[in-house]
């Protein structure tokens, strides 16, 4: 090839469109942690995150495969480019040095829960105060909840312990994300379902986002079309039928 022809080639291959240069890949490859009933290898379309995240992409064009792995495994190979992306992440800047964030598609809402029976008054953290708090040991709750010594909390092992104190009036209150306790009485403790529900002011709440790789081919434009799409689904009020497919609605 001569040289004009070449010069002629590269000036050709400049010139063209950075959405051409940088197609995205058809099939991607996401990962996800165990966190019932957000992500999971054995439940409804790997959990309701999993559903949202990949209904848009599929409604965006790409074809999805989803892996369920060890959280450290998928934050690594995520950074790495070893996977396309993350189902479900919380937003950070550290993370974003190495992916891009989609826009929220849920909240993940710490709520306190408390018998059905029972009225509580919440406004301020201080007007818990009288109440006893069931607490899972090492569980971080918010710099503001966990550093509180007013505040009277029991610890335990788990959620179901909190669960069991709960109804025997041994505890007032436990605070846990509300999708979890909803899963769980469904699956797991029915016996208690009815019997309690949540104060509405929510203890704590944060963003889940799908994140993409920026080793990934065309990461900005998965993330707009992903972006678009979710949009598209909560005008067509998607996410709430995707809620209550998965059950999880109080």
């Amino acid at each position: 090839m001569s040289p004009f022809i070449r010069l002629l080639v590269l000036g050709l291959f400049l010139c063209l469109p950075r959405a051409v240069m940088a197609q995205p890949p058809e099939v991607l490859r996401l990962v996800a942690n165990e966190w019932e009933p957000y992500t999971g290898a054995n439940i409804l379309n790997k959990g309701l995150a999993s559903d949202i995240v990949a209904t848009a992409l599929r409604r965006a064009g790409y074809d999805v495969n989803l892996q369920i792995v060890p959280w450290t495994r998928a934050l690594k190979g995520v950074e790495s480019g070893n996977y396309h992306g993350i189902i479900a992440a919380w937003y950070s800047k550290e993370r974003e040095r190495h992916m891009a964030f989609g826009r929220p598609y849920l909240t993940n809402d710490l709520v306190l829960f408390k018998r059905s029976i029972d009225k509580i008054p919440y406004v301020k953290l201080m007007d818990l105060q009288p109440y006893t708090i069931g607490v899972v040991r090492d569980y971080a709750y918010g710099d503001e909840f966990d550093g509180s010594a007013q505040l009277k909390k029991k610890p335990a092992l788990d959620l179901r312990t909190n669960l069991v104190r709960l109804s025997n009036h041994l505890i007032d209150l436990f605070p846990e994300d509300r999708f979890v306790v909803k899963h769980l009485l469904n699956s797991k403790y029915p016996e208690y379902s009815g019997k309690i529900d949540f104060l509405d002011k929510p203890l704590s709440q944060r963003t889940l986002h799908m994140t993409i790789s920026k080793k990934t081919m065309g990461y900005d434009k998965i993330v707009a079309d992903f972006n678009r799409e979710l949009q598209a689904m909560k005008a067509e009020g998607l996410l709430e039928k995707l809620i209550e497919k998965h059950n999880l609605n109080f």
